[in-house]
């Protein structure tokens, strides 16, 4: 063989080996930046997509994914999307208002009613032209949308309405809408920044702050705050959103991948987060117990303490405590002994209940069917403005009526109540009204 063949054999096998290194040479490595717990849903399944969208590109896309405010702030990554730092990021719905405002309209307080009306939105026409909105002025791409939960208020007092909130220091994200909420209940607005909530609390830079249930659980904002007031005040939504800089980049096959993947990851996170929010574990009800104070009912009002007394005991006798059981006893607590074997005066329990045709409303939640119910609390019901689970009413003599439905576990309840005098009704209201 002469050289210039040897050299024209050994040119090509160079060439041969770096298109066959090609590949591996390519490789893309993405940052997925985000300001949650590693034990949360959305880190949980952030892990999961970067796994599956390795698997399903052969390996060319590898995601970082980077929990608990690593790389930044709620601010600070969004700033960092547009200048190439971080590659893809979860943000609230009113973070990325800022840039396209019309898409924060779910961010306003009582907008969504629940988690069904929440999936309609999310698989709408409308949510759709507003997440292209963002796109087109951004460049940025929104991929998925996420459930983050209804926004609770916690505190170191009670907090039994708006005006209650005047002149509180109250934490919440820095975003238009969350100044707005602050300001209209008279509360004010301090903006710090989510990984530095814990430490405010409990130095008492804040007097309290708003986030879902699963996040206030994640944090353990129940060792630094005494009460939680379930306003539901704002429904919470995640985007997904991934930078121009990579979006532009991928295959219209790449992006199907992309797409199918972070869309399946946020349901899956979403389905997480309510399964959490309406779960009934014991001992999910032992870590917040604390956060309520033992009800003290009235021992004179309304109608006073011979009436009540009397309408406690018919409260028993006619029924009322199968389903609405007057107390319970906790299970040991890993928290604190002040929550082990303790008894709590709930007047209500954690079974689901037949309730009947007349008070079924084909609703699916917590395990119960669409004519079954878990009993709801009766202490604070004398400062209630409706009756009945759904607001049917806000007659509560007509509300104890209802329980009349054929079938149901309540029938008998119903029926012995109308045996009592007016006298016995009045006394058994008065008892209702007094907790």
């Amino acid at each position: 063989m002469s050289v210039w063949t040897r050299r024209l054999a050994l040119a090509a096998a160079f060439i041969i080996a770096a298109l066959v290194a090609g590949p591996a040479s390519a490789q893309t490595k993405l940052k997925w930046a985000h300001v949650y717990e590693i034990s949360e849903p959305y880190h949980t399944q952030a892990l999961w997509a970067a796994d599956e969208i390795k698997k399903r590109t052969n390996g060319k896309y590898e995601i970082q994914v980077f929990p608990a405010s690593q790389l930044g702030n709620e601010n600070q990554i969004n700033e960092g999307l547009g200048l190439g730092t971080v590659d893809l990021i979860y943000t609230g719905i009113n973070f990325v208002a800022t840039t396209y405002k019309p898409l924060g309209i779910t961010g306003a307080p009582f907008i969504l009613r629940d988690f069904d009306h929440w999936k309609a939105y999310r698989d709408s026409k409308l949510f759709a032209d507003l997440a292209k909105g963002y796109d087109d002025k951004s460049k940025h791409k929104i991929v998925a949308l996420t459930y983050y939960g209804q926004r609770h208020v916690t505190a170191n007092k009670m907090i039994m309405k708006p005006e209650d909130m005047k002149g509180m220091k109250l934490r919440v994200p820095p975003a238009p809408l969350f100044l707005m909420f602050t300001k209209s209940v008279g509360a004010s607005a301090t903006p710090i920044a989510f990984s530095e909530v814990y430490l405010a609390l409990q130095q008492g830079l804040v007097d309290g702050q708003e986030n879902p249930l699963p996040t206030i659980m994640a944090k353990k904002f129940y060792e630094v705050q005494s009460h939680i007031i379930l306003t539901g005040h704002i429904m919470e939504s995640l985007l997904t959103v991934v930078g121009n800089h990579v979006w532009g980049k991928l295959t219209p096959d790449e992006r199907k991948v992309f797409a199918e993947v972070l869309k399946q990851a946020a349901s899956r996170a979403s389905d997480a987060i309510e399964a959490s929010t309406v779960t009934s574990d014991v001992g999910l009800f032992n870590i917040f117990m604390h956060y309520l104070d033992q009800p003290k009912p009235s021992t004179d009002s309304p109608g006073g303490k011979a009436s009540i007394d009397n309408g406690r005991a018919l409260f028993n006798s006619v029924g009322c405590a199968v389903c609405h059981t007057p107390s319970m006893t906790t299970q040991a607590s890993r928290l604190t002994a002040g929550l082990s074997n303790t008894i709590a005066n709930l007047f209500s329990d954690l079974e689901i209940h037949h309730m009947g045709v007349r008070l079924a409303d084909n609703v699916s939640q917590g395990g119960a069917g669409g004519d079954q119910f878990r009993t709801s609390p009766l202490w604070g019901l004398g400062q209630r403005i409706f009756f009945l689970h759904d607001g049917r009413t806000t007659d509560l003599l007509k509300a104890i009526e209802a329980h009349g439905s054929r079938g149901s576990e309540s029938s008998h309840v119903e029926e012995n109540f109308d045996l009592l005098t007016p006298s016995q009704r009045q006394d058994l209201l008065n008892f209702l009204r007094s907790l």
